[in-house]
Protein backbone atom coordinates (compact mmCIF):
# COMPACT_ATOMS: atom_id res chain seq x y z
CA UNK A 1 0.00 0.00 0.00
CA UNK A 2 1.25 3.21 -0.59
CA UNK A 3 2.60 5.39 2.54
CA UNK A 4 -0.74 6.67 5.06
CA UNK A 5 -3.15 5.98 2.05
CA UNK A 6 -5.66 6.12 4.63
CA UNK A 7 -6.05 9.44 5.51
CA UNK A 8 -7.23 10.46 2.29
CA UNK A 9 -9.81 7.19 2.13
CA UNK A 10 -10.68 6.95 5.54
CA UNK A 11 -10.15 2.92 7.08
CA UNK A 12 -12.09 0.68 4.31
CA UNK A 13 -11.59 -2.83 2.75
CA UNK A 14 -9.60 -3.16 -0.32
CA UNK A 15 -11.43 -3.60 -2.84
CA UNK A 16 -10.06 -5.67 -5.64
CA UNK A 17 -7.86 -2.97 -8.60
CA UNK A 18 -7.38 -1.26 -5.81
CA UNK A 19 -5.94 1.90 -6.04
CA UNK A 20 -3.89 2.52 -2.78
CA UNK A 21 -1.48 -0.30 -3.96
CA UNK A 22 1.54 -0.06 -5.26
CA UNK A 23 2.98 -2.08 -8.16
CA UNK A 24 5.49 -4.08 -6.04
CA UNK A 25 3.15 -4.61 -3.61
CA UNK A 26 0.60 -6.13 -6.36
CA UNK A 27 3.29 -8.19 -7.28
CA UNK A 28 3.46 -9.55 -3.72
CA UNK A 29 -0.09 -10.14 -3.90
CA UNK A 30 -0.59 -12.08 -6.63
CA UNK A 31 2.71 -13.96 -5.69
CA UNK A 32 1.60 -14.56 -2.21
CA UNK A 33 4.73 -13.08 -0.81
CA UNK A 34 3.01 -10.73 0.95
CA UNK A 35 2.27 -13.71 3.52
CA UNK A 36 5.43 -14.38 4.83
CA UNK A 37 5.74 -11.81 7.05
CA UNK A 38 2.82 -13.33 8.94
CA UNK A 39 5.40 -16.49 9.39
CA UNK A 40 7.66 -14.04 11.68
CA UNK A 41 4.40 -13.29 13.76
CA UNK A 42 3.78 -17.16 13.75
CA UNK A 43 7.45 -17.99 15.37
CA UNK A 44 6.96 -15.77 17.90
CA UNK A 45 3.73 -17.65 19.49
CA UNK A 46 1.46 -14.75 18.44
CA UNK A 47 -0.75 -16.57 15.29
CA UNK A 48 -1.11 -20.53 14.04
CA UNK A 49 -0.77 -21.26 10.81
CA UNK A 50 -4.16 -22.55 10.87
CA UNK A 51 -7.78 -20.04 12.36
CA UNK A 52 -9.33 -17.06 11.47
CA UNK A 53 -7.43 -14.81 9.80
CA UNK A 54 -7.44 -12.01 11.68
CA UNK A 55 -8.80 -8.44 11.34
CA UNK A 56 -6.80 -5.52 11.37
CA UNK A 57 -7.92 -3.48 14.92
CA UNK A 58 -8.58 -0.19 13.75
CA UNK A 59 -11.32 -2.15 10.95
CA UNK A 60 -12.90 -3.50 13.82
CA UNK A 61 -13.41 -0.20 15.77
CA UNK A 62 -14.07 1.97 12.48
CA UNK A 63 -17.06 -0.47 11.37
CA UNK A 64 -18.16 -1.82 14.85
CA UNK A 65 -17.97 -5.55 13.84
CA UNK A 66 -18.29 -6.96 17.34
CA UNK A 67 -21.52 -4.97 17.75
CA UNK A 68 -23.25 -5.66 13.73
CA UNK A 69 -21.70 -9.12 13.53
CA UNK A 70 -23.10 -11.64 16.02
CA UNK A 71 -20.24 -14.59 17.18
CA UNK A 72 -17.70 -11.71 15.89
CA UNK A 73 -15.99 -11.80 20.08
CA UNK A 74 -16.34 -15.49 19.67
CA UNK A 75 -13.91 -15.51 16.39
CA UNK A 76 -11.58 -13.48 18.25
CA UNK A 77 -11.14 -15.94 21.31
CA UNK A 78 -9.02 -18.38 19.21
CA UNK A 79 -5.44 -17.69 17.86
CA UNK A 80 -5.51 -15.93 14.47
CA UNK A 81 -3.76 -18.14 11.77
CA UNK A 82 -1.91 -17.66 8.34
CA UNK A 83 -4.89 -19.27 6.65
CA UNK A 84 -8.00 -20.82 7.34
CA UNK A 85 -11.32 -22.33 6.33
CA UNK A 86 -12.75 -18.93 5.12
CA UNK A 87 -9.90 -17.42 3.22
CA UNK A 88 -9.83 -20.75 1.32
CA UNK A 89 -13.89 -20.47 0.50
CA UNK A 90 -14.48 -16.97 0.67
CA UNK A 91 -13.56 -14.07 -1.13
CA UNK A 92 -11.95 -11.22 0.87
CA UNK A 93 -14.35 -8.67 3.15
CA UNK A 94 -15.78 -6.30 1.11
CA UNK A 95 -18.80 -5.06 4.27
CA UNK A 96 -20.30 -6.06 6.66
CA UNK A 97 -22.34 -9.37 5.14
CA UNK A 98 -18.89 -10.77 3.88
CA UNK A 99 -17.49 -10.77 7.14
CA UNK A 100 -20.93 -12.27 8.42
CA UNK A 101 -20.41 -15.09 5.89
CA UNK A 102 -16.87 -15.42 7.41
CA UNK A 103 -17.28 -15.39 11.21
CA UNK A 104 -19.64 -18.45 10.53
CA UNK A 105 -16.55 -19.94 9.03
CA UNK A 106 -14.83 -19.25 11.58
CA UNK A 107 -16.63 -20.60 14.19
CA UNK A 108 -17.01 -23.52 12.31
CA UNK A 109 -13.45 -23.94 12.37
CA UNK A 110 -12.97 -23.12 16.37
CA UNK A 111 -15.52 -25.79 16.93
CA UNK A 112 -14.14 -28.50 14.86
CA UNK A 113 -10.46 -27.79 15.18
CA UNK A 114 -8.21 -30.76 15.05
CA UNK A 115 -4.75 -31.72 13.64
CA UNK A 116 -6.28 -33.66 10.88
CA UNK A 117 -8.60 -30.43 9.33
CA UNK A 118 -5.59 -28.20 10.00
CA UNK A 119 -2.99 -30.70 7.67
CA UNK A 120 -6.18 -30.52 5.16
CA UNK A 121 -6.30 -26.66 5.60
CA UNK A 122 -2.95 -26.12 4.61
CA UNK A 123 -2.36 -28.48 2.10
CA UNK A 124 -5.59 -26.68 0.52
CA UNK A 125 -4.03 -23.47 0.73
CA UNK A 126 -1.26 -24.53 -1.16
CA UNK A 127 -3.97 -25.79 -3.86
CA UNK A 128 -5.54 -22.44 -3.56
CA UNK A 129 -2.20 -20.37 -4.28
CA UNK A 130 -1.31 -23.02 -7.39
CA UNK A 131 -4.88 -21.14 -8.81
CA UNK A 132 -7.48 -23.68 -8.08
CA UNK A 133 -10.97 -22.89 -7.09
CA UNK A 134 -13.01 -23.00 -3.76
CA UNK A 135 -15.31 -25.73 -5.52
CA UNK A 136 -12.64 -28.24 -6.17
CA UNK A 137 -10.42 -27.04 -2.91
CA UNK A 138 -13.56 -27.91 -1.10
CA UNK A 139 -14.61 -31.70 -3.23
CA UNK A 140 -10.62 -32.49 -2.77
CA UNK A 141 -10.37 -31.94 0.77
CA UNK A 142 -13.43 -32.48 1.70
CA UNK A 143 -14.23 -29.47 3.70
CA UNK A 144 -17.99 -28.37 4.06
CA UNK A 145 -19.90 -26.69 2.06
CA UNK A 146 -22.17 -23.36 3.16
CA UNK A 147 -25.43 -25.50 4.23
CA UNK A 148 -22.71 -27.36 6.79
CA UNK A 149 -21.29 -24.38 7.86
CA UNK A 150 -24.57 -22.23 8.41
CA UNK A 151 -26.18 -25.63 10.70
CA UNK A 152 -23.32 -25.36 13.17
CA UNK A 153 -23.45 -21.97 13.41
CA UNK A 154 -26.69 -21.24 14.21
CA UNK A 155 -26.38 -23.72 17.08
CA UNK A 156 -23.22 -22.60 18.31
CA UNK A 157 -24.11 -18.58 18.46
CA UNK A 158 -28.28 -19.32 19.86
CA UNK A 159 -26.21 -18.86 22.82
CA UNK A 160 -23.00 -16.61 23.15
CA UNK A 161 -22.14 -17.70 27.18
CA UNK A 162 -22.47 -21.52 25.64
CA UNK A 163 -20.85 -21.05 22.84
CA UNK A 164 -17.70 -19.36 24.95
CA UNK A 165 -17.42 -22.41 27.15
CA UNK A 166 -17.00 -24.57 23.68
CA UNK A 167 -14.28 -22.59 22.36
CA UNK A 168 -11.95 -22.16 25.47
CA UNK A 169 -9.29 -24.77 25.93
CA UNK A 170 -10.06 -28.37 28.54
Amino acid sequence: MAHNCELKSGIQWSPRGDHRVTRIGRILRITHMDELPQLFNVLMGHMSLVGPRPERPEVIDAKGLSQVVPGYRLRQLVKPGVTGLAQLQLPADTDITSVRHKVAYDLYYARRQSFFLDVRLLLATVCKAAGMGPKTIRWLFRLPDRERIAVVFQAGVTSEHTAITELLPA
